[in-house]
């Protein structure tokens, strides 16, 4: 954790957001937050009842019968399954699909996956398309395509590779294996949680992008007030290869340091590097933008806390009532003035 002292109401607050922001499913994600909930605990549960109903209404869904006229069977939504799951079909649309050079136009249906397509039977048959598990080719209309193999659909799963005991809330990085082909070997991944390990309320694991090796590093936090332990082969996470990562090398010039600060916080700048070197100036310019957000725009967005109290003793003094605002004598108010400005 980054604030390893903090109270544990804060640390409550933590994870609970931390385990909101997890969620895989927005509808899911965005449900949990409209319940507002007020610990980890609760969010947890609220996440839970929403898994179970989902669940139960697809099996309704799925139970119900449906009569229609001939008209009506292309309004129809289909029922389509992978995985052995229902999918939400959501409507048809006609796409252009070319594969190997081969073009074609193809009636899909639209659902909420997280892949961008499952090819069925019916294309494989029109397309005359023959599948060879052995040399993992693919051949459409006499065109032989390679076929990319990437675990379930899409995904290696990560395992963990030793025992670990994780102490309630801080944050550990431990080690994690995955098995990949040997022609992907040193891939750019990204680690994602494994839809399981969030439902259940256990360690949650978080995004990471790492280099494949006979080891990887994992990212976990223990939400819960108890140790965890974790088991060698336990399932804990997907790895998705990552084709091109976006990298800024732009640098800015060293007499250049005035740059891009905010507007509050130039005057500040300006008095600070008197009499400082070019190279002081540029350290001064980057910690001032580093924190930029300490620093308050006006008097109007002074930030509070009620993490601590502070209390004044006045002993046996009764208290008194004045004046809110200290007003100064007119004939001070210049030298005031003057005095505030030199500081």
């Amino acid at each position: 954790m980054a604030y390893p002292t903090a109270p544990n109401d804060v640390r409550e607050t933590l994870t609970k957001e931390q385990f909101m922001d997890a969620l895989i499913n927005s509808d899911m994600r965005i449900r949990v937050k409209q319940a507002r909930p007020i610990n980890l605990n609760d969010a947890v549960r609220h996440a839970v009842e929403l898994e179970a109903y989902n669940k139960a209404e697809r099996k309704h869904l799925e139970s119900q019968g449906f009569i229609s006229s001939a008209d009506d069977q292309d309004k129809m939504s289909e029922t389509c399954f992978a995985e052995d799951t229902a999918l939400d079909i959501r409507g048809k649309t006609k796409v252009f699909i070319e594969i190997q050079g081969v073009k074609c136009v193809w009636d899909v249906a639209v659902a909420d996956i997280d892949i961008d397509a499952i090819i069925g039977l019916d294309f494989l048959k029109a397309q005359k398309c023959q599948v060879d598990a052995v040399s993992d080719t693919l051949t459409i209309h006499g065109q032989t395509c390679k076929l990319r193999l990437a675990g379930k659909i899409g995904y290696y799963s990560v395992y963990m590779s030793e025992k670990v005991n994780i102490p309630p809330f801080p944050e550990v990085i431990v080690k994690g294996k995955v098995s990949v082909p040997s022609t992907k070997r040193g891939m750019m991944g990204l680690i994602e949680p494994a839809e399981n390990s969030l439902y259940t309320g256990k360690t949650m694991i978080a995004k990471t992008l790492v280099k494949q090796s006979d080891t990887i590093p994992l990212r976990l936090m223990n939400a819960k007030s108890e140790s965890e332990i974790i088991y060698p082969g336990t399932y804990v996470a997907n790895l998705s290869e990552v084709t091109k990562v976006r990298t800024d090398n732009a640098k800015t010039p060293r007499n250049k340091v005035n740059n891009h600060k905010p507007e509050h916080l130039q005057n500040l700048y300006q008095k600070t590097i008197i009499g400082m070197s070019t190279d002081q100036q540029r350290h001064v310019s980057k910690l001032l933008i580093k924190y930029a957000s300490v620093f308050s725009q006006s008097d109007h967005d002074l930030g509070g806390t009620n993490i601590i109290r502070h209390k004044i003793s006045t002993g046996n003094a009764k208290p008194i009532k004045q004046q809110p605002l200290r007003r100064v004598q007119v004939h001070m108010e210049k030298e005031v003035e003057e005095q505030l400005d030199t500081c």
